[in-house]
């Protein structure tokens, strides 16, 4: 996924198409799993994402911000 991300031209493509269903799936299961369970190739990958697309909300996601205590 980092790599498809990095290498993506069509960014606009990226955020309406990939981000939605990265961010239901990986994201939301990240925040419900114990400390001890969250893989930080997961966080990885989101600055990738936020470094290629900036801080852009899909709206397919409704414009809400997904809220994750990361500690």
């Amino acid at each position: 996924m980092e790599t498809y991300v990095k290498k993506a031209e069509d960014l606009e493509a990226v955020n309406a198409n990939f981000i939605p269903p990265l961010l239901d799936a990986i994201l939301g299961d990240y925040s419900r799993n114990v400390p001890a369970a969250r893989d930080a190739e997961v966080l990885n990958v989101m600055a990738v994402i936020t470094g290629r697309l900036g801080v852009r909300v899909p709206s397919q996601m409704g414009g809400s911000i997904l809220r994750i205590d990361w500690f």
